[in-house]
């Protein structure tokens, strides 16, 4: 089945909401990660950025471990998943 022109365009217009929309949250986290109460060494907390848990190095299978500095015993783990969005 062939997409009629204005399918297609509406298509197109969806593609560029969502990518200024992505755009417009990363700028905001970067503004917020950058003032001085969001240092996770202010907190105690050290932080290892960009763990490969997949078959790629690809965005989607990369992680980052924050892991608390002063602990003198084991202590339960948090896993925070973003849900993210899906796109085609």
């Amino acid at each position: 089945m062939e997409l009629t022109f204005v399918q297609r365009l509406r298509l197109r217009a969806s593609a560029f909401r969502a990518a200024a929309m992505n755009r417009a949250a990363h700028a905001a986290a970067r503004v917020r990660y950058a003032m001085p109460d969001a240092q996770p060494a202010k907190h105690g907390v050290a932080v290892m950025r960009n763990i490969v848990y997949g078959p790629t190095t690809k965005n989607a299978h990369l992680l980052d471990v924050y892991v608390p500095l002063l602990q003198s015993k084991p202590r339960p783990v948090v896993m925070y998943v973003h849900g993210g969005g899906f796109s085609m």
